[in-house]
């Protein structure tokens, strides 16, 4: 089998996670579709275009 290369956007995330992960007995990745989570993706998608500190308490953002 051929081993795939993370894209390039991704790839210090990617490289990180696996180093971490050998600090467990036993690690399990799965990938899931923007489509399948979409509360993550759009929490991605908003800290994409945060330049500060940013907290929620109590309540969830309205995006979400």
């Amino acid at each position: 089998l051929k081993e795939l290369s993370p894209p390039p956007s991704v790839a210090a995330i990617v490289y990180c996670s696996l180093s971490v992960s050998r600090e467990f007995r036993q690690v399990e990745f799965s990938h899931v579709r923007r489509q399948g989570n979409k509360t993550a993706h759009l929490l991605a998608k908003y800290a994409h275009g945060i330049d500060d500190f940013s907290i929620w308490l109590e309540e969830n953002p309205c995006f979400i």
